[in-house]
């Protein structure tokens, strides 16, 4: 068989069943019409994969700055510098104090296994294997995956994936059910690789869909969908409708957008908390409600505050056009327009100009 064709003629189960019977050591690329990616194989084992949507790499980066906190540009030159060679960019980050190595190994382990059972997903497309003399340079801590227990891993995700989609979709909105008690979002980095649950647990607003979730996590989209999938069946959160769910993300969208601050996600999670004790139910109601009132009430705050403002600019600017021609200069200075009673004190306290 040559190892190059259509994944529409030859399922990805079975080359990678035949890398491994051969024990071929090389890159498996993979093309599809959205994404491109690849396998690296040694002696006929995963050492690594990436697509062009998710790659280790980006994993780690996403890490250091989501979960460790360090600023982007601190390591946007490590990322740059080191980009398509995993092995120097982590040990970079572990020379310089950034990285340690549970946290590497906790990341490699469960981002390989996540971006080749990916892989598995893909419905067409063109492969092709090809020999790499530099394949050692893609392992990491001798960190290896059986062909055979990537396919059946990737089977076992299939099946719960379908499970998971029946209560969890990219759209919906997820709150807290005890939103009245803080979190604490300062988690021990490798508390956070071992606990999934309880990390996104803390990324959980009452205002963020899934697929923002998913965004602002450095855990793959898999990862966070089981994730949100273990706290629904444990009831520490609550999805909402999708009639709610649409209308809280038009409020804050049109929030973000007019405001620039998110000011809505504050109000919605203090509405959450209070409504919660009561039902689900009234929760809904009684957030539509504030929410369109609140909105109603700032514009029409902002509203009078400009009138009231272009008014005082207008009276002023007729204020100084009086004085020139009473006293055939102008002001030095415009209290001068009060003092001579052409302007009132009140009009004054809105515009200072020189």
């Amino acid at each position: 068989m040559s190892l190059a064709g259509n994944l529409s003629d030859f399922d990805i189960s079975y080359i990678f069943q035949i890398i491994s019977q051969e024990n071929k050591s090389g890159r498996l690329l993979l093309s599809s019409e959205e994404l491109d990616g690849f396998v690296v194989f040694r002696y006929g084992k995963v050492i690594s994969a990436g697509t062009s949507r998710q790659d280790l790499q980006s994993m780690i980066f996403n890490f250091l700055v989501k979960v460790k906190k360090f600023p982007a540009n601190e390591i946007t030159e490590l990322h740059t510098l080191f980009h398509e060679n995993i092995r120097h960019y982590s040990n970079k980050l572990m020379e310089n104090g950034y990285l340690h190595q549970e946290e590497l190994t906790g990341i490699l382990h469960r981002g390989i296994e996540d971006i080749t059972c990916s892989i598995f997903n893909w419905k067409g497309g063109n492969y092709r294997f090809e020999s790499i003399q530099n394949v050692d340079s893609f392992a990491i801590e001798n960190f290896s995956i059986s062909a055979d227990a990537a396919i059946m891993e990737a089977a076992r995700r299939l099946d719960e994936s379908k499970r998971m989609g029946d209560c969890i979709k990219s759209n919906t909105v997820f709150v807290r059910k005890n939103m009245s008690v803080p979190v604490n979002k300062n988690l021990d980095p490798l508390f956070v690789l071992n606990n999934p649950p309880e990390y996104v647990y803390t990324l959980i607003d009452g205002t963020s869909p899934v697929e923002l979730l998913c965004q602002e996590s450095f855990l793959s989209e898999y990862q966070v969908y089981c994730a949100l999938y273990d706290l629904l069946q444990n009831e520490k959160i609550i999805p909402l409708s999708d009639t709610l769910s649409l209308t809280i993300r038009t409020a804050v969208k049109k929030s973000s957008y007019s405001n620039k601050v998110p000011a809505s996600k504050i109000i919605l999670s203090a509405g959450f908390a209070a409504v919660f004790i009561a039902s689900i139910y009234l929760f809904s109601v009684v957030l539509l409600k504030d929410i369109v009132f609140l909105k109603t009430m700032t514009a029409a705050d902002n509203k009078r505050s400009e009138l009231s403002i272009e008014k005082a600019r207008q009276k002023v600017a007729i204020g100084l056009l009086h004085y020139q021609s009473e006293y055939g200069a102008k002001p030095l200075h415009t209290h001068l327009l009060a003092d001579g009673k052409i302007l009132s004190k009140r009009d004054m306290k809105w515009v200072n100009v020189e």
